[in-house]
């Protein structure tokens, strides 16, 4: 696995680039669709189940597996706390949202571990069963990430839609 240097500057700009298209994408304000945020949660559970069933790791592996689990749940709830909900539409089952500068870090960090994770890895002349082992980590991190992120914004606008007196304005996840 090769790693980008300096020395391969057109890759690194790149990256650069891809890294501050996502952070732009993360900060503004957008339209978010719940039905359609379950429907990726479900699509990634297929994969990550897919993945992990192909090459299931060894007794050793799974307590990694169980803490990718843990980790992407604390974050991904977390960075759902930190939402910031502008506008709803219950009916549409959509929101105006934005993420804070708390969530924004937490993804940042999130986003530099899972290369710094990859970096050590790659660097390290890994054998098939740890760059599995890895693979699976990172996509089980993504999924309860992505599955307690859905979960706190989708209980979000459930609260707004049975209690009328909730609105964007007053609400609190």
């Amino acid at each position: 696995m090769k790693i980008i240097t300096l020395s391969e500057p057109a890759l690194l700009v790149a990256a650069l680039l891809v890294v501050g298209i996502l952070l732009v994408l993360q900060v503004r304000r957008r339209r978010l669709n719940v039905r359609v945020m379950w429907l990726v949660v479900a699509t990634l559970a297929g994969v990550t189940a897919a993945v992990v069933s192909q090459n299931p790791p060894d007794a050793s592996g799974w307590p990694w597996l169980l803490l990718a689990a843990v980790v992407g749940g604390l974050v991904g709830g977390t960075r759902g706390l930190f939402t910031d909900i502008r506008d709803v539409d219950p009916d549409a089952r959509t929101l105006l949202v934005r993420t804070t500068w708390t969530g924004l870090l937490l993804w940042c960090a999130a986003f530099v571990g899972r290369v710094a994770l990859r970096q050590i890895v790659g660097r390290s002349n890994p054998d098939n069963s740890t760059i599995s082992l890895t693979t699976a980590s990172l996509l089980v991190f993504a999924l309860t990430n992505l599955l307690a992120n859905t979960t706190v914004i989708d209980r979000a606008l459930r609260q707004v839609r049975n209690d009328p007196r909730v609105t964007a304005d007053n609400f609190t996840p």
